[in-house]
């Protein structure tokens, strides 16, 4: 995860099946981010379902990149970079909108 703030030169290399390597650490990152909230949140709450739904977002949103591109190389022009753009962000509101409901409804449990 550091590698992948401080912007590595290892992740610039593309991995043996073609997907770049910033790409795929992207990609798990979201995943284990949105991880978190569904491990947290009690089962049977709609926190939960809502969390799990973020995460199955974060799981999708590789594939679908994928198929927007055409490609592993992820390269996007006209309609489908403005596509990916909104996936991309709908998905990371969803993972950090999952976290805000589950840290307040940490918060509320607690007082």
């Amino acid at each position: 995860m550091a590698a992948f703030l401080l912007g590595a030169s290892a992740l610039d290399r593309d991995l043996p099946f073609g997907l770049n390597a910033g790409v795929a650490a992207a990609a798990v990152s979201l995943i284990a981010c949105a991880t978190g909230p569904v491990l947290l949140v009690a089962p049977g709450t709609p926190y939960r379902r809502f969390s799990r739904v973020a995460l199955c977002a974060a799981i999708l949103w590789l594939p679908v990149s994928v198929a927007l591109a055409g490609g592993m190389q992820l390269s996007y022009a006209g309609w489908r970079s403005i596509a990916w753009l909104v996936l991309t962000g709908f998905v990371l509101l969803a993972v950090l909108g999952s976290w805000s409901i589950v840290l307040a409804s940490l918060f509320r449990s607690n007082r």
